[in-house]
């Protein structure tokens, strides 16, 4: 089966960088992935989406699209394309939901038998089929997200690129923006890309992780893998000095007063019991970040 997304030796420099903003990137996206870009802010995460998008061009490499450069899209590619930026609106802010919902299906030319079942089904599949009527401006967070959803899912296209979609979400909210999208994968074998810096969210939602840092991919496992990683580490923070560092601890910043480090899962009672033994007034666990398993693998 031929790759939706192909990558290979992805390169972008800016004119204003002494570096790399995107180097040497490859990786593939086949039909039906949920793929999940992770890595922490400045990683290069939005400039490879503006590539893939064909927003910017490459300094050097290949990128395929659904089988075309992204630059080369003409209207019936974009088409095939759902996009959701997080913090850029598709939707009339102060007019109600279906009114932005009418006007993708008049840029897409969806015809109006197509319209109404889509209507139907995915404004009942994103639980937004009870504020249609409500004017934008009212909507809680989570709502407009569900909308802006429902105007790219109205014309049907094949791939999902999207940037933060739960970004601001309390818990609830991520469960069901998951549970929807492996639904929607599940129904119509959709392709989606979806950037984050969240750690838990991306292990739940998608299938295959890579993870990006100063622009070069650093990890690309699947989701089982990822997990196997995150289960093998916790986080200590304590205002305790380590000194000298037990064996396999490893120190990652200072943080509000006290010191976080990243320790093997099996050795975490050990080193709490010598923080123990130690002044301290702060002692705390947690699980790790996306920059903690980066300092574990890549610093």
């Amino acid at each position: 089966m031929e790759p939706i997304i192909e990558v290979k030796g992805l390169c972008k420099k800016y004119k204003s960088m002494d570096g790399y903003a995107v180097r040497n990137m490859n990786f593939s996206v086949q039909p039906g992935e949920i793929v999940g870009v992770l890595g922490p802010n400045g990683a290069g995460k939005s400039t490879l989406i503006k590539m893939l998008l064909g927003v910017i061009r490459p300094t050097s490499g290949e990128i395929s699209v659904m089988g075309k450069a992204p630059t080369s899209f003409r209207n019936a590619d974009k088409a095939k394309l759902g996009v959701y930026l997080g913090g850029k609106s598709n939707l009339i802010y102060h007019l109600p939901v279906l009114d932005s919902v009418r006007l993708f299906q008049s840029i897409y030319k969806v015809p109006k038998e197509t319209f109404a079942r889509n209507l139907a089904r995915y404004a009942a599949l994103l639980q937004c089929d009870g504020y249609l009527h409500q004017r934008v401006a009212t909507l809680s967070l989570g709502q407009r997200l569900r909308a802006e959803l429902l105007c790219i899912l109205i014309y049907e296209p094949s791939l999902l690129i999207l940037d933060e979609p739960t970004l601001g979400l309390d818990i609830e909210g991520k469960r069901q923006i998951r549970d929807m999208f492996h639904q929607l994968v599940t129904d119509k074998r959709l392709s989606v890309v979806i950037t984050t810096h969240d750690v838990h969210d991306i292990q739940r939602l998608c299938s295959r992780i890579l993870m990006v840092c100063q622009g070069e991919k650093v990890m690309d496992v699947t989701s089982e893998r990822f997990d196997e990683i995150l289960r093998r580490h916790t986080v200590l923070l304590t205002d305790a000095a380590l000194n000298p560092l037990p064996e396999g601890v490893q120190y990652v910043e200072q943080e509000n007063g006290c010191c976080r480090y990243l320790v093997p899962a099996e050795l975490a009672e050990q080193v709490k019991a010598a923080v123990q033994r130690l002044p301290y007034r702060q002692l705390r666990q947690e699980a790790p970040r996306v920059e903690d398993i980066l300092y574990a693998y890549y610093r």
